[in-house]
């Protein structure tokens, strides 16, 4: 079982978690803006857009984590714009960003689905070092599992301790492990990188990779969200694996779309 020592804060109110949120969301914006123009687009385009799909990521990523902890907000409303003070959804940045980069490139006329396409890659890479800080600050609660890659915090400021009466132990007193179930997903954001990678400028119409990406870390958060124990749960489910399938459900009703209209477009071109 592995031990993670590490606390919460970098140092003084620098976390680790924003620490790699800050990493990645320049690791992302970078490598967009360098595809970009190897691909011939002008680069200061990713620039402008990120200017407006970073803080709709940031606002995105705060307002589902509201809505996910509204027992606690409802009755504390000024902790609600204390950001800094951590709480974040990566549904909520990856949905806001996205929401708010479309609606400044359909704005400005700059094209949407290339846009996007180049994006989704770069997501995974974002997705990947951001949850680096999640690692390390054990603020993603998992479920006790015996197995050999389990583990567990020990620091004394680790955020579990304020919502576990204790850390969970065997009849010999020793701690019992979690999932690392942000560890899975990392691992997950990887290997789909490699595969949304090897699509770009293979499948069509444009927004088809993006769509792809959508619907892939979809099925793989819906899988690995059976590891985690977050307590927000919509009846049977966890609050994540609903909002997987609605992410799922809307990324595959989008790809029938367009290729339909793709094919009825090529048919029409024919004749």
């Amino acid at each position: 079982m592995l031990d993670i020592g590490l606390g919460p804060n970098l140092v003084g109110g620098i976390t680790w978690h924003g620490l790699f949120t800050a990493l990645a969301v320049a690791v992302g914006v970078v490598f967009v803006a360098r595809l970009a123009r190897n691909r011939g687009m002008d680069e200061d385009i990713v620039f402008n857009v990120a200017m407006w799909a970073v803080p709709g990521g940031v606002i995105g990523s705060r307002l589902v984590h509201v809505i996910d902890r509204w027992g606690f907000y409802k009755n504390n409303l000024e902790e609600i714009f204390f950001i800094w003070n951590g709480g974040v959804a990566l549904y909520g940045a990856i949905l806001g960003g996205t929401i708010a980069g479309v609606a400044y490139a359909w704005v400005k006329g700059y094209p949407i689905g290339k846009l996007a396409d180049m994006a989704a890659p770069s997501l995974l890479i974002s997705q990947a070092v951001g949850r680096v800080g999640d690692l390390i600050n054990g603020e993603h609660f998992s479920k006790t599992t015996d197995l050999p890659w389990a583990w567990v915090h020990t620091h004394p400021d680790w955020p579990g301790l304020s919502r576990l009466p204790a850390i969970p132990v065997d009849g010999d007193g020793a701690a019992i492990g979690y999932h690392p179930s942000v560890a899975y997903e990392m691992m997950a954001d990887v290997l789909l990188f490699f595969f949304i990678w090897k699509l770009l400028g293979k499948v069509s119409p444009d927004g088809m990779v993006m769509l792809i990406y959508l619907a892939l870390y979809s099925l793989v958060r819906f899988g690995i969200q059976f590891t985690r124990a977050d307590p927000e749960r919509i009846g049977a489910l966890q609050q994540a694996h609903v909002i997987s399938l609605i992410v799922f459900a809307i990324a595959l009703l989008f790809i029938i779309y367009l290729l339909i209209r793709h094919q009825t477009q090529a048919r029409a071109a024919a004749t």
